[in-house]
């Protein structure tokens, strides 16, 4: 069984916004396997956010910060998880770094808190998490300090808890800004999905797709995913024509096997226009769009980022 070692540092007893917080001594943390009342641990972890929340509301001592794992299942997402849960998803989207919620996936090693609160980490380059941490500091919240072990970075991680916060308005509307519209219109039928697959051209051999092939008839429209600027326009020998939007976060959008595109490298480009001419260059077996989301330079399947996906 997987274990997370986890320590918080500092002091036995805090006092956060007329809040009493216990320190809980060094703990591993355990499992859960599902996220249902069969599993014991998830009715520990479901009480102790309970209990929790209403003594914060009371302003009393709060139970000590525990965490649990979980990885994550088909189907689910953060919002569901947060919904069996109780616990409002700011706390779980900061406790895992994620900066969108399209980007837990199925299998996501999930980190659950009992404490309703911002998770900050000190090593965070995340803009969105530099906001807040920015936002709390001018507010003067005060945080306590932990620090635990995770098993898949084989290191310790620093955080800074900040108890019964939230995103702000602005902040949640980055959150959540994190979809991408698809780049076609009418019907979305993906022909190659994203992940390993059948080299369509060989037929011999497995390699990795990048993104999706999107059926589309000779010389449609693509339009803009999301809004962005034009990083590149350009030929290869496997895209074919195709260009690169450059988004906020830290994402990329790639356009592929273009018949030719309709905008210029550093044009401002918004969300639904018309920014090329469909085709079948490059390596390409007939008339599709390849589409890819990238994030910090890294393919990630667009599927769970489309709205009304």
């Amino acid at each position: 069984m997987d274990i997370i070692f986890f320590k918080v540092r500092w002091v036995l007893w805090a006092i956060l916004l007329g809040i009493m917080v216990q320190i809980g001594a060094s703990q591993e943390l355990e499992t859960i396997k599902r996220l249902s009342k069969e599993d014991e641990n998830f009715r520990l972890l479901l009480k102790d956010i309970e209990i929790n929340y209403q003594r914060i509301a009371q302003k009393k001592e709060i139970l000590p910060l525990k965490f649990y794992f979980y990885r994550t299942q088909k189907g689910e997402s953060l919002f569901t998880i947060a919904a069996r849960l109780n616990l409002n998803y700011d706390s779980i989207a900061s406790l895992n770094r994620l900066a969108s919620p399209a980007l837990l996936e199925e299998g996501f090693l999930l980190i659950l808190p009992n404490i309703p609160a911002l998770y900050l980490y000190n090593e965070t380059t995340e803009p969105l998490f530099l906001t807040i941490k920015s936002r709390l500091h001018t507010e003067e919240r005060m945080p306590f300090s932990a620090v635990y072990y995770h098993p898949e970075e084989r290191r310790d991680l620093h955080i800074n808890v900040y108890i019964n916060q939230k995103f702000s308005t602005q902040e949640r509307l980055t959150f959540l800004s994190g979809f991408f519209l698809w780049p076609i219109t009418g019907e979305r039928i993906i022909t190659s999905d994203y992940g390993r697959r059948i080299d369509p051209i060989a037929h011999q051999s497995y390699h990795h797709h990048n993104g999706i092939d999107l059926r589309l008839a000779m010389g449609s429209d693509v339009f803009a995913s999301r809004m962005g600027r034009v990083r590149y326009v350009g030929y290869n020998d496997v895209l074919g024509h195709h260009l690169i939007l450059q988004h906020d976060q830290g994402f990329e959008t790639i356009y592929g096997h273009l018949t030719r595109s309709i905008v210029q490298v550093g044009e401002n480009i918004h969300a639904g226009q018309k920014i090329a001419i469909s085709g079948n260059s490059g390596l390409s077996t007939g008339p599709h769009l390849h589409f890819e989301i990238r994030k910090y330079g890294k393919p990630i399947d667009p599927k769970p980022f489309f709205v009304n996906n």
